[in-house]
């Protein structure tokens, strides 16, 4: 797995570097004005940019503007090929909360003590900064460089062994959470025409 190795800033009202981000998933990822457009249109879509390098440990911050939508998710995510997870999630019925969560080897126990919502400015009319702070010893998150969690390695459920440790890319985009054929029930049932995510980072 190739590492970033050191400090880098992606402007994404360019062009992404090729060598540096792979398209992944049905959608549309488009370079404008704001950023980058990611665009869920159709059932299925869910576009997203993942890194072609990982990090272990370390900190990423990714200014964006989520989607609005009745059963659109946007997210910016840190995720492992062991399916160790750190998560920014925006629920796109709600524009004054974020969520954020973590998951370790994909184990899904006690989902909602891994999960926190706060509240917050508009995150669909502004970019704000979300911040990741990722530790061997704790996870931060931060909006506009104020912290909002904190998560030590000792207090993650169901035991210190599901605190995020293995080497994690960065996937952002939005999906379509209220899809019914292709998510599992309870999720919101939804979906609308056409949706866009802002996301400058």
């Amino acid at each position: 797995m190739p590492a970033l190795g050191g400090n880098a800033t992606f402007n994404l009202k360019e062009k992404w570097n090729d060598d540096v981000w792979k398209k992944v998933n049905q959608g549309t990822v488009r370079t404008n004005d704001f950023g980058t457009t990611f665009t869920v249109a159709k059932e299925g879509d869910s576009a997203q940019l993942q890194s072609k390098f990982y990090m272990l440990f370390g900190r990423l911050e990714v200014v964006l503007k989520a989607a609005p939508g009745q059963g659109i998710i946007s997210s910016a995510i840190l995720q492992s090929e062991a399916l160790d997870e750190i998560d920014w999630e925006f629920k796109g019925i709600n524009n004054s909360r974020v969520s954020t969560a973590y998951f370790g080897k994909a184990n899904m126990d006690n989902p909602l003590e891994r999960g926190h919502d706060f509240d917050m400015a508009p995150t669909q009319d502004d970019f704000h900064n979300y911040t990741i702070d990722w530790t061997k010893d704790r996870i931060q998150w931060w909006v506009d460089d104020k912290m909002i969690r904190e998560l030590k390695e000792a207090d993650a459920k169901p035991n210190a062994n599901h605190f995020p440790q293995t080497p994690m890319n960065i996937r952002i985009g939005p999906w379509a959470g209220g899809d019914v054929k292709n998510n599992a029930k309870g999720v919101v049932v939804s979906l609308p025409v056409t949706r866009q995510w802002y996301c400058e980072c």
